[in-house]
């Protein structure tokens, strides 16, 4: 299923390389997991929060979201965990971005 979001042309420039770097991440995210770093885990989940939030892509923001406060649990649901990175993997190759005016 294909998600579209609309983001204004003004980001046309920035927007596709963004994606990229963040399907990039998700080998990285998976691998943190597996080695439970979770403070490194904590700040890159805070970051697709925080850095997405100019594109108004809600789904990548909670997504985001969902990771940091889990990575603050004295014990962390590592399942959970990759179920979010799961969901953010399917997402970002799914998503189609349409520019606007």
């Amino acid at each position: 299923m294909t998600e579209k979001v609309k983001i204004s042309a003004d980001l046309e420039a920035i927007v596709p390389g963004y994606l990229v770097r963040k399907k990039a991440e998700i080998s990285r995210l998976n691998e943190l997991i597996a080695q439970s770093s979770l403070s490194e885990l904590k700040t890159l989940g805070h970051g697709i929060k925080g850095s997405v939030s100019r594109f108004t892509v809600p789904e990548i923001t909670r997504l985001g979201a969902e990771i940091e406060p889990e990575c603050m649990k004295p014990e962390p649901d590592k399942e959970k965990l990759k179920k979010t990175v799961a969901a953010l993997e399917s997402y970002l190759a799914s998503v189609e971005v349409e520019f606007i005016q």
